[in-house]
Order: C-alpha cells, then structure tokens, then sequence
C-alpha cells in the first residue's frame, strides 16, 4: 500500500515537472520561434518551408503539452487513488 502512494507520488512529481517545463519554457520559446519566422516570411527574409518547418515544431510542443496536461491530470487521480485506498486499509486494521 505505502508502495503505491509512493510510486504514485513520483510518477505525480514527474507529470507535473514536465507538465511545468512546458508552460514555462517550451511553449513560449516555441511561440517566439514561430513568430519570429512568420514576420520574416511576411517581409520576405525566410522560406515558405522554413515557416511550414516552425508551425509544425509548434503544433507538435502544443501537442506534447497537451498529452504532458493529460498525463499530469491521470497522475493526481492515480495519487488520490492510491491515498484512499490507503487511507481505508488504515480505518480497516484500526477496528
């Protein structure tokens, strides 16, 4: 039982650094990236391949981040789960 609440809490520890990573580091500089390379292409300082190459790398992190909000939400309930059956194995061996 303590096994599980402590793997849980590691696997909830790793969704949500990543899951942070994302957010803070990734997506923005994905953005940025993007950006910067569209407003080239618009003044014609870059390739339609180069700006095609940008948004895909973007939509791609946008994805990731989508499937790293996914993985964080599954490891909180996998956490709460493995807390209450903790908790009701604890109420069980009190009686």
């Amino acid at each position: 039982m303590l096994s599980d609440v402590a793997t849980a809490q590691v696997e909830y520890d790793e969704a949500f650094q990543r899951l942070n990573r994302y957010h803070e580091i990734l997506l923005p500089k994905s953005a940025k990236v993007r950006d910067a390379v569209s407003f080239a292409y618009e003044h014609g300082g870059a390739a339609l391949v180069d700006l095609l190459e940008a948004e895909r790398s973007d939509n791609a992190n946008r994805l990731a981040a989508a499937q790293a909000r996914s993985d964080a939400a599954s490891a909180v309930a996998d956490l709460i789960a493995a807390k209450a059956v903790l908790s009701e194995t604890e109420l069980s061996e009190a009686k």
